[in-house]
């Protein structure tokens, strides 16, 4: 039976040397700080190969050097001057502990090596560590690889609604300044956007009179528009009530309202589900007969880069109300948008339900390394 062996009786951490910047000679041998590589130089505090532990900082991080490294101070380090264990073998077992839950300090992350010292892990003979480190690193390797290809696929679903966007106004940029002559297809036709919906304006009640906000009336502000870009608004981060609205500049806009935010966050749009009020970083369109609601968000959308050029100003860009007021679009007519809506509406919401799949399916890859450590280095 494989005998428990604290890790004090196995292994000696030994404390790295500081080795500040300027002190350091050009060279192939690489710095270890507690977080990995932090430089190189042209000696080594060990020929290697050894194992680096975090001791302040990045606590209890471990990596491996094949070759000649050098410790600084915010690390531990064991080679093969402190144990008799294969080194790789005991590298693994150690990150099997998760030593980062052995911080005790108050300030900067440390760990005292008298408690890695008292934790036991199962000591096999060196032989069966040898062969147990080769095959976890096996299945640590195929791990990475399922986790760079999760992350590949996830970056191509971001690309998804760009894509689907620009297919569905043939690369065109269906939202200007001024009426354009090119046209997505037959029958499109560019109009001003102020003819086909009214323009309104945000504004936010006092915030000297407390009790004009918490109430029934729901306020959009730019807290809520990064969540709520593409879709319908039915929730916000605060509310204001009727003396709120009656007290300020604010206006209760109705459902079907496309809002586009013009500064901080300039393009992301939303359409109101329910009655609302909005900030002053808002322009908000209330539709008229002969243009769909959902067609405008998704014109603004496919249009997402062009509006970010339009902001003006040093430090928070803003698209100024004399330039929003020229807006004009590029649209078929009413029936045309409806089912150009619909569509996208389909087409984006399954990009949406893939991405957040793949988002799922990465955080459980990014949890597999630990997991096969644990199942390999089972705890006493």
């Amino acid at each position: 039976m494989t005998a428990f062996k604290t890790i004090g009786e196995i292994a000696q951490l030994t404390y790295g040397v500081n080795l500040p910047n300027e002190k350091r000679q050009p060279g192939e041998v690489p710095v270890y700080g507690s977080n990995g590589v932090v430089g190189f130089h042209n000696e080594a505090i060990s020929e290697g190969p050894g194992i680096l532990v975090g001791r302040k900082g990045s606590i209890g991080e471990v990596h491996y050097c094949d070759g000649p490294f050098w410790a600084i101070d915010t690390t531990y380090f064991i080679d093969s001057r402190a144990t008799t264990c294969n080194l790789k073998w005991l590298a693994l077992q150690l990150k099997a502990l998760d030593l980062r839950g052995l911080n005790k300090a108050t300030g900067v992350p440390g760990l005292d090596r008298k408690d890695v010292y008292a934790l036991e892990v199962q000591l096999p003979p060196n032989s069966v560590q040898v062969q147990q480190a080769e095959s976890i690193e096996e299945r640590l390797s195929l791990a990475s690889l399922a986790y760079s290809v999760a992350k590949e696929q996830l970056e191509t679903s971001h690309k998804i609604a760009s894509s689907t966007l620009a297919s569905t106004f043939a690369k065109l940029t269906p939202i200007s300044t001024a009426a354009k002559q090119e046209q997505a297809f037959e029958g499109w036709r560019w109009h001003c956007l102020t003819d086909f919906a009214r323009l309104e304006s945000g504004h936010t009640p006092s915030r000297r009179h407390p009790e004009w906000w918490g109430g029934h009336v729901p306020w959009l502000a730019l807290p809520d528009i990064r969540k709520l870009h593409g879709k319908y608004a039915y929730e916000t981060t605060e509310n204001t009530n009727d003396a709120g609205l009656a007290n300020s500049s604010a206006r209760l806009l109705p459902p079907g309202t496309v809002c586009l935010c013009r500064d901080a966050s300039i393009g992301y749009v939303t359409i109101l589900g329910k009655p609302m009020a909005t900030s002053q970083h808002f322009s908000n369109w209330i539709c008229g007969p002969e243009l769909d609601p959902e067609f405008l968000m998704y014109a603004f959308m496919a249009s997402h880069d062009y509006l970010r050029d339009l902001g003006s100003g040093s430090v928070i860009k803003t698209i100024y109300m004399s330039v929003i007021e020229s807006f004009h679009i590029c649209a078929p007519e009413i029936d045309e948008q409806r089912r150009i809506a619909r569509t996208l509406r389909e087409r984006l919401a399954a990009a949406e339900s893939l991405t957040v799949g793949l988002k799922a399916r990465l955080a459980d890859i990014e949890h597999l390394p630990q997991r096969l450590l644990a199942a390999a280095f089972p705890q006493h």
